[in-house]
């Protein structure tokens, strides 16, 4: 018999397993909706976007202060438009909790409720593909943000060039301590001090302790940039693949409709298939209007930011610079990654729904009575108007535009190759 725990709880069922990962990071966030009223997560969304503010107007400052190479400039320009999105991404979430409200509890209820293995094999495999997305994702977020945190470390900078011999025979006693007092004689020397951002112009004349403090700080605001922008992106792509896996099942469903000849069997079928359709639609409609602005600036500022690396790679091929490239070919590739997620997400969740079309005709409706047809044939004319997945409503993610966006990239390059070699 199970526990009264378990009824109350059911983040103690399989539901876990499909959103626990994305529940952990949104309450960090403070973006989680059933959570939403709860004043620490008011205080940790408060916390998120005092960071993301700071971050820009720090980096902005920075630039106008022509503290900033023109070889950096692009990075500059790209952990700007990181800091702001992540900005805009949690307070728009933040804004339509209500309707992510609605798509989490129906979430919790298809994994509570669910009874046949084989559905639950397909939401399963469905919750798979959002938790290996998630958890590659986050981790290669967080793997491009270690080396901007160690490489300008105090002690790392502080360490003399002439003391690398001394790790080649450090064994002895004597030898470690010859390395010791080095450190402390490099200690006394005045050094460049840099931070995991890049910005050190304003960091030189403060105190030792005031400059651990902003280091630190500036290592939090990365973490927090990295798990609102790329964090959001998995949170979306999530919750996108379990209603892909709801739709699956109503097709499932569609297709073996009409075994039962009887009238009002059939009858209370269509009604619970009516009903199921019509909220699996409102769901992806919620989704929709949610995330359609958010798709909106995170494609603008992706567009923005490969014509920048486009530049930037052409620069690097004419100088020779081989070990530039690489970075830039990485920015791309995670560029690319993010907006193949939002295209690949739409454009499955609107084959599952146009799916729903082909299943309703596919059943058994030749055997039924021309009552029970004739609401098929609505349903069927109902899932004729397409859903799509949208950038603010003007062009829609799916994988033909996600191709669109490419061509349109390597023609914008040939003719900045052809105005480089001119």
């Amino acid at each position: 018999m199970p526990s009264k725990a378990s009824k109350t709880n059911p983040w103690n069922s399989d539901t876990v397993y499909d959103l626990g990962l994305c529940r952990m990071l949104a309450q960090i966030l403070g973006i989680w909706p059933l959570s939403c009223q709860d004043i620490f997560s008011k205080i940790r969304i408060s916390i998120v976007a005092v960071l993301e503010i700071s971050m820009a107007i720090n980096l902005i400052r920075e630039i106008f202060a022509d503290c900033v190479m023109v070889d950096e400039m692009v990075n500059f320009l790209a952990l700007v438009a990181c800091s702001m999105i992540a900005f805009l991404k949690v307070m728009v979430l933040r804004m339509n909790r209500t309707k992510m409200e609605l798509i989490i509890k129906s979430a919790v209820d298809d994994w509570s409720k669910i009874k046949d293995s084989s559905a639950r094999e397909i939401m399963k495999k469905h919750a798979q593909s959002g938790r290996f997305v998630f958890i590659f994702q986050m981790v290669s977020a967080f793997l491009t943000v270690i080396p901007l945190t160690l490489a300008p470390l105090p002690f790392l900078v502080a360490l003399p060039a002439d003391l690398e011999g001394h790790f080649e025979n450090s064994s002895s006693p004597q030898n470690f301590s010859n390395l010791t007092s080095q450190l402390y004689e490099a200690n006394d020397v005045a050094l460049p001090r840099s931070l995991p951002m890049g910005t050190g112009c304003f960091v030189h004349d403060i105190s030792s302790t005031f400059y651990a403090l902003i280091y630190i700080l500036q290592v939090i605001q990365l973490m927090t940039t990295c798990a609102g922008n790329v964090g959001t992106d998995v949170y979306f792509f999530s919750i996108t693949m379990h209603v892909c896996g709801q739709f699956e099942l109503l097709k499932i469903q569609f297709e073996n409709f009409g075994e039962s000849s009887d009238f009002f069997t059939c009858r209370q079928e269509i009604r619970a298939l009516v009903k199921r359709h019509n909220h699996l639609i409102q769901l992806s409609n919620n989704f929709e209007d949610t995330f359609n602005i958010l798709v909106l600036a995170q494609l603008s500022a992706n567009a923005l930011h490969m014509s920048l690396l486009g530049i930037q790679l052409l620069i690097c091929m004419k100088t020779g610079n081989s070990v530039g490239t690489i970075p830039v070919l990485m920015a791309f590739y995670i560029l690319s990654l993010q907006l193949f997620l939002y295209s690949y997400a739409g454009d499955y969740l609107m084959s599952q729904i146009e799916k729903i079309r082909y299943a309703a005709y596919c059943g058994c409706w030749y055997d039924l009575s021309p009552t029970i047809v004739k609401d098929l044939m609505f349903i069927m004319s109902r899932s004729n108007r397409a859903f799509n997945l949208t950038a603010g409503k003007v062009f829609c993610m799916n994988m033909d535009n996600f191709k669109n966006i490419f061509k349109a990239m390597g023609s914008y390059f040939s003719v900045l190759k052809i105005m480089f070699d001119a």
